[in-house]
């Protein structure tokens, strides 16, 4: 496998890989809402039933389920006990007693203040009552409502069955309405660890794989680097072995200076000096002509408009060449 094809593998596990985290992320954060909806269930419904223990002992066949309760000292208790639960209990909203005739539901007393808009008085008929309202009627068990909405907001719901003692048959039902967005907003509290959780997560992942990036791209360029130091350190070697064992003679001339920056053996040979006293020679010590004509001949060449140039040579016992 070659580099860029690793490379693309890599970048397709890192995709994947995020993705998985998403998914588990996901499904974490939903497993921790329902555990934590649960857990609320339980504790909302232990309220309930705690407190339908406590509701005062009444005989609901002595009620008309009209007005005319509003007169009676056993609905005044009711009434008393029902505003006490919503004040104890501030996750509370409502709290209310109903019954079933003829198939219809009618509230008996609520928590609610007599001037309150939201206010049910006794035989008020509870139009939006769904199946699920009937059925501690049906099974005589307790239960929670899903979301269910009213004229009066939407509402989880836990509805504890009161029985006759003497023939078992539910004669009423006890509410409490917890507020829909109040609920989510208690378990929202609890969820709140494990979205920081697996947020977090995703974010160290994406700044590992950023990380790994940049690291990838600076390894390549120090690869790159060595790489190009290595041929360029090749070329001069090589440069080297063919200028010092070249049968040419070769002097190399500082285009600005004219001062001799290296010979080979051969121009060692020719002048009759040693490399080191070619070196601080400069081309006007070398060659027959005066500084100005040298001057105008290395203009011509660095100008590249002469490459080719006859000098007679000048050697170490004084003879020219």
């Amino acid at each position: 496998m070659n580099r860029n094809d690793f490379e693309k593998r890599s970048a397709i596990v890192a995709k994947m890989l995020f993705i998985v985290l998403v998914i588990c992320g996901a499904f974490y954060i939903r497993y921790t809402w329902i555990n934590e909806e649960t857990s609320l269930s339980k504790n909302v419904m232990v309220i309930a039933r705690t407190t339908a223990d406590l509701l005062p002992n009444v005989n609901f066949k002595n009620f008309d389920v009209a007005d005319s309760d509003t007169s009676k000292a056993e609905y005044a208790s009711l009434k008393k006990h029902l505003s006490s639960i919503v004040q104890n209990n501030p996750d509370a909203k409502f709290a209310y007693i109903y019954c079933e005739r003829n198939g219809k539901i009618f509230f008996i007393a609520d928590s609610e203040p007599i001037n309150s808009k939201d206010y049910s008085p006794p035989g008020q008929e509870y139009t939006e009552a769904k199946i699920i309202d009937k059925k501690p009627f049906i099974d005589g068990k307790e239960l929670i409502t899903p979301a269910v909405s009213d004229r009066w907001g939407t509402w989880i719901s836990t509805l504890i069955p009161i029985k006759d003692v003497s023939t078992g048959k539910t004669m009423a039902v006890f509410g409490i309405d917890y507020d829909i967005a109040e609920w989510n907003k208690s378990i929202l509290s609890h969820t709140i660890e494990a979205i920081l959780l697996t947020v977090t997560l995703l974010l160290v992942f994406v700044f590992l794989v950023n990380t790994r990036a940049k690291n990838k791209v600076l390894s390549d360029d120090i690869r790159t680097r060595k790489q190009l130091e290595k041929q360029l350190k090749e070329s001069v070697e090589r440069f080297k072995t063919m200028f010092n064992t070249h049968s040419a003679i070769l002097v190399l001339i500082d285009p600005i200076s004219s001062q001799i920056i290296d010979v080979n053996q051969s121009a060692v040979q020719f002048y009759g000096y040693s490399v080191d006293e070619l070196k601080r020679k400069s081309l006007k010590d070398i060659i027959s002509k005066t500084n100005n004509e040298i001057v105008n001949q290395m203009e011509l060449a660095s100008g590249e408009k002469e490459s080719c140039f006859i000098f007679s040579q000048i050697i170490s016992n004084g003879e020219t060449r």
